[in-house]
């Protein structure tokens, strides 16, 4: 839990931006555990829980949305990819921020987002998702990429909010309708979801890592009708890892030993 009067202000220096921006432009890829690694060299992150993580890289870790003022969320992103380690985790991220202000106060155009959100999913080549509606048929190939990922000879692990633009504080918040769905269609029983608690003590980043569950796919049609049950069962799990103060007010899953362990 964090202690915002006193707390660390998280920035990224003036070097790594002309570098970033230069990868960027240049359409060069980076690594985002590297690059986590770097940043916070300094501050690496509290860990908990690391005997929870699979063998292998076959899995979805998903995480709340935390943020509070001078830490933002690609933070966590940042804290929890230099933790991993290579292969680098594959963030699915949004193509889309209607509400972004910059600093907190000022208000950034839209579409100055979305270009920017272009270019970071290009450079940390992250699977990025299509907000607008009409946008049905790209989040379909998006999806299908993912469980590519998941599928292919050496498995790439993917990384997911699924409070998406709905959170951003410190408490848990609300899950995005579509995110306990997208979860189970890529999990469908068998690739384990890694719940990681974010949060910070004032100083260090903190993350807890939680026992893997699965979520079944029970198809399509059922799947639409119990969507907000399956995202439910998501920030249920989240919960299991956050203290009280920041659960937001969601119960945390309750397993039994025999689940735990599986």
């Amino acid at each position: 839990m964090s202690h915002e009067g006193a707390s660390r202000r998280y920035g990224f220096p003036r070097w790594f931006v002309v570098r970033w921006t230069t990868s960027a432009l240049l359409g060069r890829r980076r690594e985002l555990w590297r690059d986590g690694r770097e940043l916070l060299r300094a501050m690496p992150p509290t860990v908990e829980g690391r005997e929870h993580l699979p063998e292998g890289t076959r899995y979805v870790v998903v995480i709340n949305h935390y943020e509070r003022p001078g830490l933002d969320v690609w933070w966590a992103a940042l804290a929890v990819n230099s933790t991993l380690g290579a292969p680098d985790l594959r963030w699915i991220i949004t193509n889309r921020f209607y509400r972004y202000r910059l600093f907190g106060r000022i208000p950034v155009p839209a579409r100055l987002v979305a270009a920017v959100l272009g270019l970071v999913a290009h450079t940390y080549d992250c699977v990025s998702i299509e907000r607008r509606p009409e946008g049905i048929a790209k989040r379909a190939v998006a999806l299908r990429r993912m469980r590519r990922l998941l599928d292919a000879e050496e498995p790439q692990p993917l990384g997911s909010t699924p409070e998406a633009e709905f959170g951003g504080g410190v408490a848990l918040g609300d899950p995005y309708p579509s995110s306990g769905k997208a979860l189970a269609w890529l999990s469908r029983g068998e690739v384990p979801i890694v719940p990681i608690g974010i949060g910070d003590d004032g100083e260090r980043i903190v993350l807890r890592i939680g026992a893997p569950f699965v979520l079944e796919w029970p198809g399509a049609r059922q799947a639409r009708e119990r969507r907000d049950a399956l995202a439910a069962r998501v920030m249920r799990e989240i919960a299991t890892v956050l203290p009280e103060a920041q659960r937001g007010g969601w119960e945390p899953e309750r397993r039994t030993d025999r689940e735990a362990h599986s």
